[in-house]
């Protein structure tokens, strides 16, 4: 991994954190939550408009089941920032992902992960 690799993926995992740590600290979440994103929509806006290309049908339903899918999730991290502590529901909320990615991909895809995959998974989980 490149010098500029390593950067934006850090860049990128500090801005996750200061995110919750602000989702967990706001008064109302759900206009945080408006307000990220309508924020999100207008910095990323000339991405789409600039390097614009059509999209088959089946990438528009992914985007759309994605976009759903996104939305529970800052939904429920929302309600759960209500009641549990930042300490508790960020780590629990980032750490069960892989391991529902795990199970999902070897119950729908069919596709099986090595013994060290199993092992990088559960460093990551813990």
């Amino acid at each position: 991994m490149g010098p500029l690799a390593l950067c934006l993926v850090l860049g990128s995992a500090g801005l996750h954190v200061v995110q919750h740590v602000a989702l967990k600290r706001a008064r109302d979440r759900m206009s945080f939550l408006w307000w990220m994103w309508l924020w999100a929509i207008v910095l990323f806006l000339p991405v789409p408009i600039f390097m614009w290309s059509p999209l088959p049908a089946l990438v528009w339903g992914l985007l759309a089941v994605s976009a759903v899918f996104e939305t529970l999730y800052y939904l429920s991290i929302a309600r759960a920032y209500r009641t549990g502590d930042l300490s508790l529901v960020y780590p629990l909320a980032r750490g069960v992902a892989p391991m529902f990615i795990c199970l999902w991909t070897a119950l729908a895809l069919h596709e099986h992960t090595s013994v060290f995959g199993a092992l990088r998974i559960a460093l990551i989980v813990a």
